[in-house]
């Protein structure tokens, strides 16, 4: 990769260098490739390649802290714009997950007297990761900021609190986050309609009030022709983090033990930097976790077994799906009559009436009082209705659980209300607040019976794709 950036001079080629250095050296906190790298940024006169050197650099010092406090002390003092940069996104890495404040005080100072936004934006950004791993603690932190005059700062920190409160459904966070879809600025809108997808996601639109309104303000922006093509592209982008994983995943920076889950920290780091490469925008997948349960037992096999979820279907309801609007069809128009045709038709029934008047032998028979008052004989008689009879409603029976099967889906806010029956053959190891694989005991070890959930492919698995050689021709 060194060797790429010495020869190489090509912007995509260098950029992806850059990130790859960081992606493969993650943690290693090697002391040649950051020289190297630091080296190489303070020399190139390229705005990108910075910009992929700061994330490569900054991953190389992930959960290093200590180790790595000269390194990040002469990049956020360094006198160009994008070194100081990538020394707010070290210290986001170096101290990720760390909640120290004194590290927080560094980043709020450069958040508000740094001369360029970019450094700005990239502070108040680097406070999410630090916070991680308390979300409550990161909107009060950020909340004057959300209110600056700097669209940058305001940027920044919606996507501090997108970063903090991944998938927590935080109301605080969103209601911070709430006033700036209304911004001036289109990137800051853009911005939050992706911080508010990272909060909502995984969150049923019974569970969260706010989440049929976001879906219908993404609608709406998106179908917009007035709305500018960077806050659209936070609208889809938003959408498509709401759908993950056929709206199965979340996205978690800490696992259910407490520690950071490096995958997820990488991934949205490098999703950051979309900003100034679109294409690594996909990188955000590394952040997705599967929000389900799945039960094993002790031969690594899923058993077929079921549980309860003591909450309304409604509740943890998948939300509907999208209905396409049908194209209606176009009416027939009426044929237009003319004034002098109906003058006509009328003349032709009023002689018609009259030669029937002539020739009529027979009187008209009166009819019935019942047939003049509409009534037939044989219609059934009026019920009485009362005011009990109309008032009743059928009542709707539904219960207060919902029967899961091995494998499910299950929201994260739903694993506080599941449980196994206790005359079940299974028990797990482990409490279901967590979700996830979980481990389980059969009471009823070494009988036949056992039933096993088969898996999804019935069959051998199809060949590789034979070898080919690629060329530019």
């Amino acid at each position: 990769m060194l060797s790429v950036l010495r020869v190489v001079d090509h912007l995509c080629y260098d950029i992806a260098a850059g990130l790859a250095m960081g992606l493969v050296m993650t943690g290693s906190g090697n002391r040649d490739v950051i020289a190297e790298m630091v080296n190489y940024s303070q020399n190139t006169q390229h705005d990108k390649i910075c910009n992929g050197l700061a994330i490569g650099i900054a991953l190389t010092m992930y959960k290093k802290q200590g180790d790595v406090e000269s390194w990040i002390s002469s990049l956020e003092n360094g006198k160009d714009q994008h070194i100081r940069r990538t020394g707010m996104h070290c210290l986001a890495m170096a101290y990720c997950g760390t909640g120290d404040l004194k590290v927080v005080e560094r980043l709020l100072h450069y958040a508000v007297s740094d001369a360029f936004g970019d450094v700005r934006r990239a502070a108040v950004t680097a406070i999410g990761f630090v916070l991680c791993n308390n979300p409550d603690l990161c909107p009060d932190m950020v909340r004057l900021l959300s209110e600056s005059f700097n669209p940058y700062v305001r940027c920044g920190s919606a996507m501090a609190l997108g970063i903090a409160c991944a998938g927590t459904g935080s109301m605080a966070a969103y209601k911070i986050i709430e006033p700036l879809f209304k911004d001036s600025t289109n990137f800051v809108r853009q911005g939050a309609f992706i911080a508010a997808a990272m909060i909502l996601i995984s969150q049923s639109q019974g569970h969260h009030t706010k989440v049929a309104d976001f879906r219908a303000l993404l609608k709406s922006t998106v179908a917009d022709s007035h709305e500018e093509s960077i806050s659209k592209f936070g609208a889809i982008m938003a959408q498509g983090i709401l759908d993950a994983g056929g709206r199965n995943s979340t996205i978690r920076l800490m696992d259910s033990t407490g520690h950071l889950h490096m995958p997820s920290v990488v991934g949205c780091l490098v999703f950051q930097n979309f900003w100034y490469w679109f294409p690594v925008s996909h990188m955000l997948s590394l952040s997705f976790t599967p929000s389900a349960v799945v039960f094993l037992n002790e031969d690594l096999k899923m058993p077929k077994c079921e549980y309860e979820s003591l909450a309304k279907e409604s509740t943890f309801a998948y939300p509907p799906v999208v209905e396409v609007a049908k194209v209606k069809e176009k009416e027939k128009v009426k044929t237009a009559v003319l004034s002098t045709t109906v003058k006509a038709q009328a003349r032709e029934a009023k002689k018609a009436s009259q030669k029937a008047k002539e020739g009529g032998s027979t009187a008209a028979t009166p009819m019935e009082p019942e047939k003049m008052l509409g009534v037939e004989e044989n219609a059934p008689e009026p019920m009485d209705v009362s005011e009990d009879t109309t008032s009743k409603k059928e009542e709707e029976t539904t219960e207060d659980k919902i029967v899961l099967d091995n494998p499910a889906h299950v929201w994260p806010a739903q694993f506080s209300t599941l449980r196994f029956d206790p005359e079940s053959r299974y028990s797990p190891v482990k409490k279901l607040t967590y979700g996830g694989i979980v481990m389980v005991t059969d009471t009823q070890r070494g009988s036949a019976d056992e039933s096993l959930v088969k898996p999804a492919i019935d069959g051998p698995e199809p060949d590789p794709p034979e070898p080919f050689e690629w060329s530019e021709d």
